[in-house]
């Protein structure tokens, strides 16, 4: 069965390494702790069979959000785990008085794109060159402040 809990100290190397699996341009450890130690961020993993599957990363300032990292292992993608990771996170700031989620996705990230589409994103703009490793524009999105 899935679980969704909070991230803690002891779960930011498995993270690390998920997140060099799932990006070209992965955050670092330290930059993981620090958002692990910052005010105002919030940090899900989702488990598989004791094994971090997916985890979500976004913080908050007064009622605006943003989503800042959602991964989930290659091997267990099209199961459900990033719909649950986000609509987790669209709860956890709905509760602390966020109404706006933003984020960016890679325009040839099409599987994510419709995920957050139905998780009730809208496209607002691009941002030209956004992405490097490889060179590419972001779609950014926002959700206004309706749990799914």
């Amino acid at each position: 069965m899935n679980r969704i809990k909070e991230v803690t100290g002891d779960d930011i190397e498995e993270i690390a390494k998920l997140e060099a699996d799932c990006f070209s341009d992965p955050w670092s450890q330290k930059g993981i702790w620090d958002a692990y130690n910052g005010d105002f961020y919030l940090m899900y993993k989702i488990e598989e069979k004791e094994k971090i599957a997916g985890y979500i990363i976004g913080r908050y300032i007064v009622d605006e959000g943003e989503l800042l990292r959602v991964a989930v292992n290659p091997k267990e993608r099209q199961s459900g785990l990033g719909q649950a990771l986000v609509q987790m996170l669209q709860n956890e700031m709905s509760v602390r008085g966020v109404k706006d989620i933003f984020l960016e996705v890679r325009e040839s990230n099409e599987n994510a794109i419709k995920l957050y589409e139905k998780m009730q994103f809208e496209c607002i703009g691009k941002r030209k060159r956004y992405y490097q490793h490889p060179t590419e524009d972001a779609v950014l999105m926002k959700w206004k402040g309706k749990i799914c």
